[in-house]
This record gives structure tokens, sequence and C-alpha cells, in this order.
């Protein structure tokens, strides 16, 4: 890690029809986190491209309640001679089942 600056982690949190909530996972949907990360900005600007995530949940794991919300958020640190000095959690898009 750099001695100063920013470490992000990039995560994506739903939820189901029964209200629990989770972490979507690379298991979950096939969707590996890289491939989420390496599209923030499209995610970001379409947060209905969410919903796909869902869709594929829910053809990996039918019987599972589905998910009707879903959020890509992303984790920062701030750092300082390689100190936190800050954390901070913040929403990059979020998608609501129809």
């Amino acid at each position: 890690y750099p001695p100063n600056g920013v470490v992000t982690s990039t995560s994506v949190l739903a939820v189901n029809a029964a209200g629990h909530s989770l972490y979507v996972t690379q298991r979950d949907t096939g969707l590996a986190r890289g491939d989420i990360e390496g599209e923030l900005p499209a995610y970001e600007s379409d947060p209905a491209r969410l919903g796909a995530l869902a869709a594929a949940f829910h053809q990996r794991f039918p019987d599972a309640s589905p998910l009707v919300d879903v959020r890509l958020m992303q984790k920062r640190w701030q750092l300082h001679d390689r100190e936190v000095v800050a954390t901070t959690s913040v929403t990059l898009a979020e998608w609501h089942s129809p």
C-alpha cells in the first residue's frame, strides 16, 4: 500500500425479497469482482446494469429468495504515513426491482 493516499475495496450488497442482506460474490453470479470494478463508470452511469446481477443470481439459485435491491458499494481508507486516518463507505450505483 502507498504511504499516503486512498485504498479502495468494491463490493456488491443486495437485499432479497425476504428482507435479508447479503454480499453478492462471483459464486453467486458468475461475474468476478474485478470485471465489475473494470466497468465502474458504466455501472455508475447506468445503474440498471445491476439488475443483470440479480437475474444471474436467480438463474444460479432459482429456489432462493430473489434479489430486489442491489447496491455497488466502495469502502475507502484514507492513509497518511501508512496509518488509516479516515474510513468511508460510498454507494456508487443502486438498482431496485421494478
